[in-house]
């Protein structure tokens, strides 16, 4: 069984990864550096969650983590 927040990190991940990596090959204007990117922003939300905080926005918050890993 997923957990709450398995769930919502999963429906994130749908709803954001596409967009993400558009906005990151545009930063980059490197196919793989953007995929790396999106990655690395995804695991690193993951982490803070499981950490047990708090995302408001989960948005925001993987442009923001994608935008500091570039």
């Amino acid at each position: 069984m997923e957990s709450p927040q398995q769930q919502a990190f999963l429906k994130a991940f749908e709803e954001h990864s596409d967009a993400l990596f558009r906005h990151c090959y545009f930063k980059t204007s490197n196919r793989e550096l953007a995929k790396d990117v999106v990655q690395e922003a995804f695991c690193r939300t993951w982490s803070y969650i499981q950490e047990g905080r708090k995302v408001e926005n989960m948005r925001a918050f993987l442009y923001r983590v994608a935008g500091n890993a570039i």
